[in-house]
């Protein structure tokens, strides 16, 4: 069962992406010690350089400008726009680590 973390600012999309997380089956959404950590872009600044490097990244992100999925390959990480999470998040959270 992957650990998944989620760092975002509350609102209204962090309850909408916590529920995806919790929702998707084999999936644990933690506080710490996760398998993949799934990230709003606006966070990365202040919390990138405290994540262990050896834990998947996922990027999430309001914009779906080919420039952010790109900072997200040079950072080894996966790029999700916040209007395709629905789709695409649920299919990463599903593949084998």
């Amino acid at each position: 069962m992957p650990r998944v973390q989620l760092i975002d600012r509350p609102g209204f999309s962090h309850d909408v992406i916590a529920s995806l997380i919790a929702d998707q089956p084999g999936t644990q959404l933690v506080t710490d010690a996760p398998d993949v950590v799934v990230i709003d872009d606006r966070e990365l600044a202040g919390t990138l350089d405290s994540l262990d490097p050896g834990i998947p990244l996922v990027i999430l992100g309001a914009d779906d400008d080919p420039a952010y999925a790109a900072r997200a390959r040079r950072l080894g990480a996966e790029w999700v726009a916040k209007d395709a999470a629905a789709t695409v998040l649920p299919r990463i959270l599903s593949e084998p680590r």
